[in-house]
């Protein structure tokens, strides 16, 4: 049975989840603020859902503590 929370996502899914664009996101991973994704080829990436939810989560923990 295929467990979504091991789902690999596509840009147009982690745009939507973040609510960020595509530049932000890869301007993020730049300076080491957005996880990288997974090289599947040399034209394939997907992120692994659990970091881009983990992500969010960090996102969400420091706008409380601010």
């Amino acid at each position: 049975m295929l467990d979504l929370k091991d789902a690999l996502l596509r840009i147009d899914v982690v745009k939507q989840a973040t609510g960020l664009s595509r530049a932000t996101i890869y301007r993020r991973m730049k300076t080491n603020d957005f996880p990288a994704p997974c090289r599947l080829s040399a034209r394939c990436s997907r992120w692994p859902a659990e970091s881009i939810r983990n992500w969010i989560q960090a996102q969400r923990s420091l706008a409380e503590s601010v």
